[in-house]
């Protein structure tokens, strides 16, 4: 059966380990951004949505952060050219990636959930929160 394999992403924030019995394990960890919707956690998330959508065999997808950040949404460049009419928050595609993933995709939001980073833990299948983590969305 063999143990967890670290799956071979080009992501230097994004990573993926597979378990034998199906389950596969993505943690963003984008430390220099606290899991801000950056383009290197958008491209490193979208690679491993595709791995996982071209392997067969996989049952389950565990996604999670670091320590005390799950994701904490849009940068301010990414937020400003949403106020300022240059960007729409429907562009940056990663809420659809659990969204669409045709397995299982469970949340596990053991750090902060902020804006649209509480949204994606919002849009898997199931989702688990931890009771010491701020989870907020401003309208």
């Amino acid at each position: 059966m063999g143990g967890p394999r670290l799956i071979g992403l080009q992501s230097k924030v994004v990573t993926a380990m597979a378990y034998p019995e199906g389950i596969v394990v993505v943690k963003m960890e984008d430390r220099e951004a606290k899991n801000m919707f950056s383009d290197a956690l958008l491209e490193g998330m979208t690679e491993a949505f595709v791995h996982l959508e071209q392997t067969p065999g996989y049952k389950v997808v565990v996604l999670t952060g670091y320590d005390s950040y799950f994701s904490s949404g849009g940068t301010k460049e990414n937020l400003l050219a949403i106020q300022g009419g240059q960007a729409r928050f429907t562009d940056y595609k990663i809420f659809q990636l659990p969204l669409d993933c045709k397995l299982p995709v469970i949340a596990a939001m053991q750090g902060h959930g902020i804006g649209a980073g509480w949204s994606l833990g919002m849009f898997a299948d199931i989702v688990l929160l931890s009771e010491e983590s701020r989870y907020v969305s401003h309208i």
